[in-house]
């Protein structure tokens, strides 16, 4: 260990990165599902999302925050002494020497006390032994680089757990755990940021996402657990409850065909309803064909849905109802998404009803949000995380309350972005 301490005093410690941006880190300790299991201890450049991670070792394995903190500074400061390798290649980026931070912080008060402790016992130099504690805003950034990282790290792996794929174990873990499971696509894993089109989620059960009809097919047969399992978690009965307690994937798929009324409403949508033979459809064409017509009145959407429609559509049925009053145009990734998925294929004239009251400010807020991302971006096209810093930063505290406003008017502004 005193040899790890001394390699790490004499890195040098620059304080801004050769970039010219703050030579800032954020530190927390992550778990990996892997067989066998253990924890990894990752550091991020907040401005850059850059990743450093050493490990994996027993952690979190012990609840008291001293041992942790014990257990968790070796790898902290290896993690800086092995050069800021590039977890996708596994080599250091060229032109990238090993440094030290400037100053860093953790995601929780009592641990950042007792690494302190462990730096000054150690003998790490005098500045880095103090360590703060990172906003909500930088804990955004950490769970998004985390969510990619595991991307990168599933993509080289193809292990089980007790019959769950790790990746979906873990992915479902990030999703209960701060909704980082939505960064990725649970199929292919690729990163939302690197794709045309937001990801879309299980019409089900509302906890994985994927970037096409074709990913979630294909990650059926190792979602369908999760999936029934997080159902009955959020007290949804069972398919067997009979139809007036079935959710609302559930009815669509084996129920709604019995009815002579809701085949007569598909055939007005250009809509074929599923038989129930096992062939699992999502949820998202039939309710824009609903939306999209200004046949989304509750009769009707309780035909195609049940009675129980709303404790697992009635988020996404808001969230649809505004992206069609803002009918994204050619080039928005919501334009992309929804010509690549085919959800508005032969779909009848479009005619949606009236915004209420509660979506035309919504749909105002989201507009007024693309005017300021705009005059941000000047001629470019496409925006950037430093895009996204600078507008966030105008609203001061209330960033993450208006995180979900500055998504959607991203979603649904012209980006240059084409279908497949």
């Amino acid at each position: 260990m005193d040899s790890l301490v001394r390699t790490f005093n004499d890195l040098p410690r620059p304080e801004e990165t050769i970039g010219g941006l703050p030579n800032h880190f954020v530190f927390v300790v992550r778990h990996v599902p892997l067989n066998p299991p253990g924890d990894l201890l990752i550091g991020v450049h907040i401005q850059s999302y850059y990743l450093i991670q050493a490990g994996p070792a027993q952690i979190l394995t012990s609840s008291d925050k001293a041992v942790r903190a014990e257990r968790a500074v070796p790898l902290l400061l290896e993690a800086f002494i092995e050069a800021q390798k590039d977890p996708a290649t596994g080599r250091p980026p060229a032109g990238i020497e090993a440094v030290a931070p400037w100053t860093w912080a953790t995601d929780d008060a009592d641990f950042a006390k007792e690494i302190e402790v462990q730096l000054k016992k150690r003998g790490v130099i005098d500045d880095l032994c103090s360590v703060g504690v990172c906003t909500a805003k930088e804990k955004h950034v950490v769970r998004e680089a985390w969510s990619r990282f595991l991307g990168l790290l599933f993509k080289r792996t193809a292990v089980t757990l007790d019959g769950v794929s790790a990746v979906d174990a873990a992915l479902e873990e990030l999703t209960v755990g701060g909704g980082v499971g939505e960064q990725l696509c649970h199929n292919c894993f690729e990163d939302r940021m690197a794709l045309p089109a937001p990801l879309k989620k299980c019409g089900a059960c509302g906890k994985a996402w994927y970037c096409s009809t074709e990913c979630q097919r294909g990650h059926w047969k190792l979602h369908k657990n999760a999936c029934k399992r997080a159902i009955r978690t959020d007290s949804s009965p069972p398919p067997s409850a009979g139809a007036s307690k079935a959710d609302a994937h559930t009815y669509y798929n084996n129920l709604a065909h019995i009815l002579p009324e809701a085949a007569a409403l598909a055939s007005a949508l250009n809509l074929t309803l599923p038989k129930g033979n096992g062939s699992m459809e999502g949820t998202m064409k039939p309710l824009r064909r609903l939306i999209i017509t200004g046949k989304d009145n509750p009769a009707n959407i309780k035909l195609l849905f049940g009675p129980q429609w709303a404790q697992t559509l009635q988020s996404t049925y808001d969230e649809t109802r505004v992206e069609v009053l803002l009918d994204p145009p050619q080039g928005s990734p919501s334009y992309a998404m929804t010509h690549r998925s085919g959800w508005d294929t032969d779909a009848p004239v479009r005619l949606p009803r009236p915004a209420r009251e509660t979506e035309q400010r919504k749909v105002d807020e989201v507009k007024a949000m693309q005017t300021r991302v705009r005059q941000r971006m000047g001629s470019r096209k496409e925006p950037n995380n430093a895009d996204m810093m600078a507008v966030l930063d105008a609203f001061g505290a209330q960033w993450s309350d208006i995180l979900p406003v500055y998504n959607l008017a991203m979603n649904t502004m012209d980006q240059g972005v084409w279908p497949l």
